[in-house]
């Protein structure tokens, strides 16, 4: 195995985060007037090739585009939350094995929630794609029984759980893919958090939002994961050889 050296680990943080710091400025517009950003892909990328140390740095830096962006300079915290937990897990296959069902559960729930808030409450989902957020804002919000979202959730555990059993190596697509969906998930309760807590948003759109971010993160981890793998990709970013933080 291969050791990179510190300054190499510097450098190659340093130009992911301004890569990611780049990109929070891009993003790529979708349905329902939302739009999905990239800032994710150089956080990953570090977090798999240096581990979560500095795959949190990175995140840290490279988030602050997008906490300019959103207007709140907390949101750093969560980019930072999303590369230390892809770190950590793509440096250990068994931990992702164990916590797949978990983590699967989660994403299945994040996803489809706001489909329970809504349906228990009086707004429709033409108002809430509309963004026209300030109508939700006099409205606080029925918590009836999340069927759909626990639904989901079991579903997205088996899902996991069945891909995690599936994994041959440390290095493999599937391990890479899990590790990035993992720093995904792990960082939805606290951006919820910043968004109703601190930025006074409404509880609904909230998850509406977080289901999108959700969406282009795991997006991001399967494009980060096929990178890894892809040959000429993985040596121009990472040099001959992949190697251990």
């Amino acid at each position: 195995m291969i050791t990179r050296s510190y300054a190499y680990k510097i450098a190659m943080s340093a130009s992911m985060a301004a890569l990611s710091f780049v990109l929070g400025y891009m993003a790529i517009p979708g349905p329902w007037n939302i739009k999905f950003g990239l800032t994710a892909i150089p956080i990953f990328i570090a977090a798999f090739t240096l581990g979560p140390f500095w795959g949190a740095l990175t995140g840290l830096l490279g988030g602050i585009s997008q906490a300019l962006n959103y207007g709140s300079m907390f949101y750093v915290i969560y980019t930072a939350i999303q590369g230390g937990v892809a770190g950590y897990f793509a440096q250990s296959r068994l931990a992702t094995k164990w916590v797949s069902p978990i983590m699967g559960f989660a994403a299945g729930f994040f996803l489809v929630w706001w489909i329970d808030l809504l349906r228990e409450g009086n707004h429709s989902f033409q108002e809430l794609s509309s963004g026209n957020i300030p109508i939700f804002k006099s409205l606080g919000f029925v918590v009836g029984f999340p069927i759909v979202g626990l639904i989901a959730g079991v579903l997205g555990a088996v899902v996991f759980l069945i891909l995690a059993f599936c994994i041959r190596d440390r290095h493999s697509f599937l391990h890479l893919f899990l590790a990035g969906a993992f720093g995904s998930i792990a960082y939805v309760p606290y951006d919820a958090f910043v968004l109703n807590k601190i930025q006074l948003y409404p509880w609904i759109p909230t998850w509406f939002v977080l289901s999108k971010d959700l969406v282009q993160d795991l997006g991001a981890a399967l494009l980060c994961a096929w990178i890894y793998q892809n040959t000429r990709l993985s040596k121009a970013l990472l040099g001959s050889q992949k190697s251990d933080s």
